[in-house]
């Protein structure tokens, strides 16, 4: 039993690892089986209370007990979900998941490059994907669904992906697992549930429905390989964290949408990408945009179509304007440890916060230029100046720091 989560949890022996821990049946047990393996000594329990039902003190409790019983470090936020999907305007999923998505990146911050997040999806969590995915409307990248291990700004890593259900219960059963089953999952108003329930009723005909769409997935993935070694680098053009795209990919017609995909998944832009946004970038004449979901923009100039986030937007037509006697003696560097910085404006945080905030890549973080003073913050370049070096009534010397 658990022979492939096995397999998938040796190839990270000795790491650092975190699992998030819901309090549900998947993460409870996945969170024993890594106990039980013997393959890690650096284990912490995530939890994020998202205060959408009443329950959820309750998960808490039950998945901070587990950490402690075990002796296993714990860590977990509370966050009102349902304001900030609406302070967002955001739906409470998508806003559910960026709060997670910062969550870890804080984690995986702290611990360094080596460490890695293990995530409960199942087997039967990849067929509802891939068929939300189809119902959508996806290309061959949304049918490969979810991965064993996906590296985006961390990596991710999924034991219990090819790990059906059943088998997770029969577990649970035998090892006297404590769980709760969350309530909302019943809630057909929540498309993964409807598509859950559909599947169930599948099953009558086709019991082997969910090993049936993990072939598809495999299969698709061996085509999406294929078709990305066709792709022509030289198409493809980093500016500013903005990713270009050279229109002369369009004549391959056969490829246009793979390189679309390519380019805003180089951009950052993984999830709610459909169909439907393919078809309205293909249309795009020069000189038009186009939002695009999760905060990102394309552009279409002359010769390339430029994927980037919104906020670079402001950053890229902003200067950034300082006292320069207030920056005198002042030095650069790179960040360190414990940096911490107070924006204009006011409000300390620390650095890994702002740099949250703003959305900038694990990656790029560790090459931006920071102008300090007595370990002060004054300027982070490219961003932002230190309230304390604004320009005001009495400054006689102004900077122009940086202009994109």
């Amino acid at each position: 039993m658990m022979d492939k989560a096995l397999k998938i949890l040796q190839k990270y022996q000795g790491r650092k690892i975190a699992i998030a821990a819901s309090g549900g049946v998947d993460s409870m047990t996945l969170c024993l089986l890594v106990l039980s393996c013997g393959y890690f000594d650096d284990i912490t329990i995530l939890h994020i209370n998202h205060n959408l039902r009443e329950t959820s003190k309750r998960d808490y409790e039950l998945v901070k007990n587990f950490a402690k019983n075990h002796s296993l470090k714990f860590e977990s936020i509370s966050v009102d979900v349902a304001a900030f999907a609406k302070e967002s305007k955001q739906s409470i999923e998508t806003a559910a998941r960026e709060v997670r998505y910062k969550f870890f990146n804080d984690w995986h911050e702290d611990k360094g490059a080596d460490a890695v997040l293990m995530l409960g999806h199942t087997l039967d969590d990849n067929a509802e994907t891939i068929l939300m995915h189809i119902f959508r409307g996806c290309g061959l990248t949304g049918l490969v669904g979810i991965q064993e291990e996906y590296d985006s700004f961390m990596p991710f890593v999924r034991p219990l992906i090819y790990t059906s259900k059943k088998e997770i219960y029969e577990y649970a059963k035998l090892y006297n697992i404590e769980y709760f089953e969350d309530e909302t999952n019943s809630d057909t108003k929540y498309t993964r549930n409807l598509v859950r329930k559909v599947i169930k009723e599948i099953k009558g005909a086709y019991p082997s429905v969910n090993e049936n769409v993990l072939k598809l997935s495999e299969i698709a993935k061996r085509a999406l390989e294929t078709t990305k070694n066709q792709l022509h680098e030289e198409y493809f053009k980093l500016k500013d964290e903005a990713v270009c795209l050279n229109k002369n990919a369009f004549y391959f017609d056969s490829l246009v949408e793979q390189y679309i995909i390519e380019a805003a998944k180089r951009a950052g832009l993984i999830k709610n990408f459909e169909s439907k946004h393919i078809d309205l970038i293909k249309k795009l004449d020069t000189g038009t945009s186009i939002d695009l979901p999760n905060g990102y923009v394309v552009y279409c100039d002359k010769k390339y179509l430029i994927f980037k986030r919104k906020e670079q937007n402001k950053m890229f037509a902003s200067i950034l304007i300082a006292d320069a006697d207030k920056l005198e003696g002042a030095a650069l560097r790179f960040r360190r440890e414990g940096d911490v910085f107070t924006k204009f404006g006011g409000g300390t945080k620390k650095l890994k916060d702002f740099f949250n905030e703003k959305g900038v890549s694990s990656r790029k973080r560790d090459r931006i230029p920071l102008l300090v003073k007595d370990d002060r913050i004054l300027v982070v370049m490219g961003y932002e100046i230190a309230d304390e070096v604004k320009v005001t009534k009495d400054t006689k010397k102004v900077i122009e720091l940086w202009k994109e």
